[in-house]
């Protein structure tokens, strides 16, 4: 359940998620590519403070490398390997032996876990619904199916799932529950008003 920050003299960082290893190796010289060897979830944020081209970070996973952020190389071995450049706002998949799609996300519902905010961009409270059960193993259940189309534009910080959906009921102006063991979340008028508390 940790967090584990490492900071590097050019201000760049690796937030790591909990169960993650990261094991890494810096040049001699200021500038030079830090090469990581990641297993598990982490964000990087990178600073470079010199003109050169040259990487902040190459990452190594076990399905492939990811250079700067921005370049993927699927660890296939085939001879048609090739590079995919991705841009802000998109989301590559991949494993070992290709590549398997690329798509435009809410890049902060990816990296709130590391940073602390989310923001909305006409986002619908079913996305936020499928977001809050992928990230948090919850359930999540919208009591009211015309409510899953409401969206929302803005952007919260917060530091726990309770946070979060206090954030979105207050935003939303929609009563949001969490059930007593924590397992649920209802958005909407919660039918088992007792045995659920925000």
């Amino acid at each position: 359940g940790e967090h584990k920050t490492i900071n590097f003299s050019n201000r760049s960082r690796i937030v790591m998620n909990s169960n993650t290893t990261v094991t890494y190796s810096l040049g001699l010289l200021h500038n030079q590519t830090i090469d990581v060897v990641l297993e598990g979830e982490a964000y990087f944020d990178a600073v470079s403070q010199t003109a050169q081209p040259a990487p902040v970070f190459a990452v190594r996973t076990p399905d492939g490398t990811i250079r700067d952020i921005a370049v993927i190389n699927p660890k296939s071995g085939s001879k048609d390997n090739q590079s995919i450049p991705i841009q802000r706002g998109e989301m590559l998949e991949f494993n070992s032996s290709k590549f398997a799609s690329k798509k435009s996300v809410n890049a902060s519902f990816y990296t709130s876990w590391a940073t602390g905010s989310m923001r909305f961009e006409k986002t619908t409270i079913r996305e936020f619904a499928g977001f809050v059960e992928e990230r948090f193993d919850v359930e999540v259940k919208v009591v009211d199916p015309e409510l899953g189309g409401i969206k929302l534009d803005g952007g919260i910080h917060f530091m726990s799932l309770e946070e979060l959906v206090r954030s979105v009921s207050d935003i939303a102006g929609i009563p949001v529950y969490q059930s007593e063991n924590r397992k649920i979340v209802y958005i909407g008028d919660n039918p088992n008003n007792i045995n659920a508390e925000l």
